[in-house]
């Protein structure tokens, strides 16, 4: 199995609000980069075809080089197949204080970004006139982003974790057909990059951010020092 080992962006200081610059966690730029690396340890662990995409059933209705398509089309069995090199970049510290409760957070922010990921289908099309055509197809996106928060309220020590899918790039990239022929090019005209996009962002809030949550309590938690 391969094993990625995460290049790590940090951003200092921390910025802090109401408590001037004196707050920082005293070990961040070992344990936020530690916790996603186990992170990414534990998705490998499960494998990455665990990442499952769903199903995208469309209506084609056109007429193109002299022949009509009429039918539906469905990518099934969606899946990541591939990634190339997984970074986390941006990562910084926070501390905030609300104005009116007088909360303290102090927050852990980091961008988790997967470079050169594929996602494989099965094709299924039921045209009237073409019949039944059946193919496996392949995307390639240029990154896929995850900006990933672990906040700590500093007066009752609650922990939160919170992900959102923040960039799926994948412009000027096609989908690639096997067989490749005439129906594959016009079956391409109804895929775009962004006809995962719910599913990559399900990703990040049913699988990541679970695995984040159940490491804290094994990797524990950094304290809080002042003017270190």
């Amino acid at each position: 199995m391969k094993y990625f080992f995460l290049s790590v962006v940090l951003v200092v200081p921390s910025v802090c609000a109401t408590w001037g610059d004196r707050a920082r966690y005293d070990n961040f730029t070992e344990y936020f980069p530690n916790l996603i690396q186990e992170t990414v340890y534990e998705l490998e662990r499960r494998e990455w075809s665990n990442l499952r995409i769903d199903d995208i059933p469309v209506n084609i209705s056109e007429r193109i080089y002299d022949q009509n398509f009429e039918g539906t089309v469905n990518f099934n069995n969606g899946f990541l197949v591939s990634i190339q090199n997984i970074d986390l970049i941006d990562a910084t510290q926070t501390f905030f204080t609300a104005s009116t409760s007088r909360i303290t957070t102090g927050s852990m922010t980091g961008n988790l970004r997967f470079s050169d990921v594929v996602v494989g289908f099965d094709v299924i099309a039921h045209l009237e006139d073409q019949g039944t055509q059946r193919f496996t197809a392949t995307f390639l996106y240029h990154t896929i982003n995850y900006n990933i928060r672990v906040a700590k309220n500093l007066h009752t020590d609650e922990i939160t974790v919170t992900i959102d899918q923040n960039n799926l790039s994948g412009t000027g990239n096609f989908l690639i057909f096997m067989p490749d022929n005439d129906i594959a090019d016009v079956l391409t005209r109804y895929y775009t990059m962004w006809s995962v996009d719910t599913s990559v962002t399900r990703w990040g809030t049913t699988i990541i951010r679970p695995i984040i949550e159940e490491l804290i309590p094994k990797l524990g938690f950094p304290n809080v020092c002042f003017n270190c």
